[in-house]
């Protein structure tokens, strides 16, 4: 079954499987309750924690004194890396 993503106006995104025949266009954000649609989303991309996600990348996105002293977590999930995306205005091409 693929996976699509879907995200509400406050922002919140969600990752749902559906039979490509029964996809809606719009799902209930469990978060706020609004309709989410369904956004573009790179596809084969498997797992929590992906195996391209590297130090390197991590580093591009985010201080790593910042990380190294706690004062902000370092980028783990998929979720965390599109959170960074968007709050620095970057989009992912590939």
């Amino acid at each position: 079954m693929p996976l699509y993503e879907y995200e509400c106006p406050n922002g919140h995104s969600n990752d749902l499987f559906f039979r490509i025949a029964d996809r809606p266009e719009t799902v209930e954000c469990p978060m706020c309750g609004l309709d989410a649609k369904q956004v573009p989303a790179i596809g084969g991309v498997q797992g929590e924690s992906p195996a391209w996600l590297t130090n390197e990348v991590r580093g591009a996105l985010q201080d790593t004194d910042r990380v190294r002293m706690k004062m902000e977590p370092p980028i783990e999930t998929r979720k965390q890396l599109r959170d960074a995306e968007r709050r620095l205005g970057v989009v992912c091409v590939g």
